[in-house]
Parts: structure tokens; C-alpha cells; sequence
């Protein structure tokens, strides 16, 4: 059936806006012709020279506002069109971006996070990821990338790379999804960027089809998160769903807030509209808790009792100061329930936390149920915790009216 929907995308972050923009755009204006653009603009430090005129064709036409959309909707604030002047009138050569994309991600005093990821991968995996934070471009391994000679300047603020050191095209996607589409297509899956490669094609074409099928309107907007939401409400709008990321993070603007301010435009007509908080940095007051703690010592002598050959070690590093194999078996629920409970003091919030998530697992790869642990085979322990940057600990919280 026909869907008609309605996509607010906002972002605090202005280069993050622009890149989103630019992306949305080559890929509703080019369909499947603009795919590879976009994957490459999205992942890698470098452009082939065509790829480089489409998107500072497209810069200089939202600069001049001359793009318009069906589907896609924005208006260019201040800081985000400096950003996109910056990015059309940046000198950047090739080798300047590969010169501080190296020293930024391969500095020798940062060594040791370097090791730190390597270490726990298979030999295989480790060779296309050591290749990509040498070359930072996202192609299936062994593929000439002579043809890639402009720099991607989204990336950088004016000679300066601006990702993290940790930045890695696997963060986000689900490496189990990924190599098994990668099987399905004969990509052997010691290729894991080539997998993701032609993964992010089957995705990207899937979204152009739904666009074209459906009707599918895209806002994006750069917005504190408490301007947009008031935004929304004055204009009378309400969602199904509010994805509000970790801003429930006390760094940012905590439960009481966002839940107070989300209700307000969540759709109360709807019985399922649900707001979906996301909890990253909570467990860490938990770390040392005496529960947690006589939780580690158990499981450690659990295993001391029914393995002869353990790596002590390893063991000690995961069971006593890890937040993997340890809390994997751990029920979250009763932490995350008292964390919950401690925040949540503001009595204007009508929104109720669910028994039982309905859209997103409670934890990564986890059952959408809250009182369980995880269960997990070794081989979805490496894929979670040491291909991907997944943790144990983050905790999915969905919420509705009562």
C-alpha cells in the first residue's frame, strides 16, 4: 500500500546538516546513478573527479538556493551555508587531506587505540582496516582507487581533518547484516568493508524505490533539540514516533526534559506513538557497585571452576573491569529502572516507561524484553563487540501515554 509519512531530521552539528542535505539530494535527484557518489561522499577522504563536480555543482546551486525538492524540505540557516561556502571555496589538495588524514588517524602517541582495535579482530579483518585508516577510502578490498583525486572536503575544516580517530565506516550498521548480505552476493567475508560496500548499495537503492513508491516528505533542520520541538509544537505538528537519540545523557538535556518536551508534540491519537530514548554514559555509576561487583566475582569463579586452560589475563579484564562479557549476562533492568526512577523528577511527564519494548531491542542484539541478559555465541561476541563499536551496556527505553 501507498504510505504517506512525514521525516523530521535535525542536527545541532552544521557540517553534519550540510552532509546530510547534500547526500538526500543526489541521491532523489540521481536515483541509482548517484549511489556510488553518495557512498563515497559519505565514507571516504576522496572524490573521482566526477563525483567532485557533482556535489560542488549541487553546493553552489543550495548556496544560490536554486534546489528545489518534492521530497525534501530544509531552509539554510547562517551556519550552515558558511559551512557549504567553506566547502566551495576550500584550495584542499590531495595530498594536504591525505598527509593530516594520516597524522590523525596513525599518530604515533595514539598507538595504543590503534592496537586496542586491531588487537581483538581476526588477522583477516585487520588488514582492510588498517588499509582504510591509510587510504580512508571505502571500496571492496583490493579495488584500484587511482581515479580518486579530489579531496572530499565535507570532511575537513580547511587543512584539518575533523572525524575522530575512531571513525570507521562499520560503526552503526550491523556487522552480522552486512557480511551475511556480503555472503549472499559471493563477497568472501574477510572483505568486511567490500560486504559493507555493496550493503550500503542494496540499502541506498531500497530507500530510492521507497521514496518513489511512497509519499515521503524529509525536513531537515539545524536546531538546538528544545527549539525544534517548539518549533514543531507551535506549528501544530505531532509524530508516531520521536527517535531522541542519547540527549537523555546528562551532558546533554537529560530524561526529564526531553520526555517533558516530547509529549507535547507525540500523537495522542495514536495508541502506539512511542518515544524512544537511548542510554549511553548511565551505567557508569554502576561500575563499582557492590551488585555488580558480587556479580563479576560469581561469574569468575564460575568459569575458573569449568575451564582448566583460561587466559587469566583476558578473564580478569572482562570480568572485573569490562563492560562486555561480564554485564552481557547481567539483567540490566533493575539498574536501569532505579537510574530511571532517580532522574525522573519531574511530575509534569505523562509519558510512562513500556514493560516491553516494541520497536528496538531493549539492548543491541538483545530480545525486545527488559529483564533479560544476553546470550550471545562467541561469533556474535567478536561481530557486536570487536568488529563493531557496540557495547553491553547501552540500553534502549521506549515510552508512550498510559
Amino acid at each position: 500500500d501507498n504510505i504517506s509519512c512525514d521525516i523530521y531530521i535535525n542536527a545541532y552539528n552544521p557540517r553534519i546538516v550540510s552532509r546530510n542535505i547534500i547526500m538526500l539530494i543526489i541521491l532523489l535527484e540521481h536515483k541509482i546513478l548517484g549511489i556510488d557518489a553518495v557512498i563515497n561522499f559519505w565514507y571516504s577522504i576522496i572524490l573521482t573527479s566526477g563525483q567532485h563536480r557533482l556535489v560542488k555543482r549541487l553546493i553552489s546551486d543550495l548556496i544560490q538556493n536554486k534546489v528545489k525538492s518534492n521530497s525534501v524540505r530544509f531552509s539554510l540557516n547562517e551556519d550552515v551555508e558558511d559551512i557549504l561556502k567553506e566547502m566551495q571555496t576550500s584550495q584542499l589538495s590531495r595530498s594536504e587531506a591525505n598527509e593530516d588524514y594520516h597524522k590523525r588517524m596513525n599518530n604515533p602517541l595514539d598507538r595504543d587505540n590503534l592496537h586496542n582495535r586491531l588487537l581483538p579482530l581476526k588477522p583477516y579483518h585487520r588488514l582492510p582496516i588498517s588499509q582504510y585508516r591509510i587510504n580512508g577510502v571505502l571500496l571492496p578490498f583490493g579495488e584500484i582507487y587511482t581515479n580518486f583525486e579530489v579531496p572530499n572536503v565535507s570532511m575537513y575544516l580547511g587543512r584539518q581533518f575533523r572525524l575522530p580517530r575512531s571513525c570507521d565506516p562499520l560503526a552503526g550498521w550491523d556487522p552480522a547484516e552486512v557480511l551475511k548480505f556480503g555472503s549472499r552476493i559471493k563477497v568472501p567475508d574477510n572483505d568486511i568493508y567490500g560486504c559493507l560496500y555493496y550493503y550500503l548499495r542494496h540499502v541506498l537503492s531500497k530507500f530510492i524505490n521507497r521514496m518513489k513508491q511512497n509519499n515521503i516528505n524529509i525536513y531537515v533542520s539545524n536546531e538546538d533539540a528544545k527549539d525544534m520541538l517548539l518549533r514543531v509544537r507551535h506549528l501544530g505538528i505531532s509524530f508516531d514516533r520521536i527517535d531522541t537519540s542519547n540527549i537523555v545523557d546528562d551532558n546533554y538535556l537529560g530524561l526529564s526534559k526531553v520526555l517533558e518536551m516530547s509529549q507535547s508534540v507525540l500523537n495522542r491519537h495514536n495508541q502506539k506513538a512511542t518515544v524512544i530514548t537511548y542510554f549511553m554514559n548511565w551505567f557508569q555509576r554502576y561500575q563499582l557497585d557492590p551488585r555488580v561487583m558480587k556479580f563479576r566475582m560469581r561469574l569468575l569463579q564460575e568459569t575458573m571452576k569449568e575451564s582448566k586452560n583460561i587466559n587469566m589475563k583476558d578473564f580478569f579484564t572482562q570480568a572485573l573491569g569490562g563492560d562486555n562479557i561480564a554485564l552481557e549476562k547481567i539483567d540490566l533492568a533493575p539498574f536501569i529502572d532505579e537510574f530511571i526512577n532517580n532522574k525522573l523528577i519531574n511530575k509534569d511527564v505523562k509519558l510512562i516507561k513500556k514493560k516491553t519494548n516494541t520497536i528496538h531491542p531493549f539492548r543491541n542484539y538483545g530480545s525486545f524484553d527488559h529483564s533479560s541478559g544476553l546470550t550471545l555465541s562467541e561469533e556474535q561476541r567478536y561481530l557486536n563487540n570487536a568488529l563493531s563499536y557496540s557495547t553491553n551496556i547501552e540500553i534502549y527505553v521506549e515510552w508512550a501515554f498510559k
